[in-house]
């Protein structure tokens, strides 16, 4: 039997059935998950490749660790990791598609090109840009990553056609309090329960749904726009 995901989604609505329609030219794939720890910084580079990460260098030769939990809904990726060493990223946004990624707590520190990213705020890049990620351990973050036309896609189902993508390139983006609380408890739901059982299949459905509600709220948190819900 598949996996089904915490109830996080609404009712099915007129909103949900708007998406549904602006996602269904991307072919459905199967949702998989998977919860891995590392003592190797070579490995954990590797596991986050998916993400643009292509270099990562620890500032401290020994005693790395970190946890990863990496989630394919659909066309969403969510990731969700720990880390207990400071270290130096290099990180290309993957070709037509949108990555961003945020701080879970105020422990540690993240900088992207030396600009330092507070809680409550995430970093958004696309058009395959480049940047210098660099984290003061121990610290928490998760990230998702979609492609660009679904974002632009429901951009215009939710918000209208004046809806604009992020700009190309890295920006920092600081966005209303609620949205990014809907957003945090979304992420970390969904990866709550993928930890707690980790073998279990996720059934489509669930995944559907749950993406839905993500592309909701990451709209939300791009636009300042509180979206109304049948």
């Amino acid at each position: 039997m598949g996996q089904g995901l915490p109830n996080l989604h609404r009712p099915f609505s007129t909103l949900n059935r708007s998406l549904a329609v602006a996602c269904r030219e991307w072919p459905e794939k199967m949702p998989i998950s998977s919860t891995s720890a590392f003592s190797d910084p070579g490995d954990f580079q590797s596991a986050l490749r998916r993400c643009g990460v292509v270099r990562l260098i620890p500032t401290q030769p020994v005693g790395f660790r970190a946890r990863l939990t990496d989630i394919r809904l659909n066309q969403l990726q969510l990731l969700a990791a720990r880390e207990n060493v400071s270290r130096i990223a290099t990180v290309s946004a993957p070709t037509d598609q949108v990555l961003m990624v945020f701080p879970e707590t105020e422990e540690g520190a993240h900088y992207w090109a030396e600009c330092r990213l507070s809680l409550g705020e995430f970093v958004v890049m696309s058009d395959a840009a480049h940047s210098i990620w660099r984290i003061c351990a121990p610290t928490r973050w998760g990230a998702i990553l979609l492609p660009t036309q679904m974002l632009a896609n429901c951009l215009h189902t939710i918000v209208g056609e004046q809806a604009c993508l992020p700009p190309p390139g890295l920006t920092l983006w600081r966005p209303r309090r609620p949205a990014f609380r809907e957003l945090l408890k979304l992420h970390r739901a969904i990866v709550r329960h993928t930890v707690r059982q980790p073998e279990a299949p996720v059934e489509t459905e669930a995944a559907r749904g749950a993406e839905q509600e993500l592309l909701v709220v990451l709209v939300e948190s791009l636009t300042g726009i509180s979206v109304k819900h049948d």
